[in-house]
């Protein structure tokens, strides 16, 4: 309320030091970093795609929907990112969509409530190019990536 009325209204609080005890847990998140500007930056697909899950959460018109309607972003490197929320989880397509440089992606995934996974399926390209299941275990915390990268069979787990 008073940084609202500050900052909309430029009304000062009427006093100089304010102590509020009851945020609750909405008031303070972890800092979660940005995603590399170049693909190359990250240690392994793994990386990338925890990364891309970030970005993908904290995407404003994601992070505030509270639509079943599909909902169309653009991705900060070209193409685009679309989804569409439901009581049961969402539903996501990914078009030429690049996060990151140099890590292309063309495919669809979703979110579970019930189960809390998330997985992303995604015909890759740029720097090097493949096709890759991502997966995240929001329930207990897994996440792996498997398919093919760079000519190379990648299986990653953690």
């Amino acid at each position: 309320m008073y940084i609202r009325d500050f900052l909309v209204n430029g009304v000062f609080p009427d006093q100089r030091e304010i102590i509020y005890e009851d945020w609750g847990a909405a008031g303070i998140q972890a800092y979660v970093p940005r995603i590399y500007k170049n693909a190359y930056e990250f240690g392994n697909l793994l990386e990338t795609f925890w990364a891309i899950d970030s970005e993908l959460i904290f995407q404003p018109k994601y992070y505030y929907n509270n639509s079943d309607e599909d909902v169309s972003v653009a991705c900060p490197y070209g193409g685009s990112f679309s989804f569409r929320s439901s009581d049961l989880g969402d539903t996501y397509s990914f078009k030429d969509c690049a996060y990151t440089q140099g890590f292309v992606m063309t495919g669809t995934g979703s979110s579970i409530i019930e189960t809390g996974l998330f997985t992303i399926e995604a015909q890759v390209s740029g720097d090097k190019s493949g096709k890759l299941i991502y997966t995240q275990d929001y329930s207990n915390g897994g996440s792996s990536v498997s398919g093919e990268y760079g000519g190379k069979e990648i299986d990653l787990k953690e």
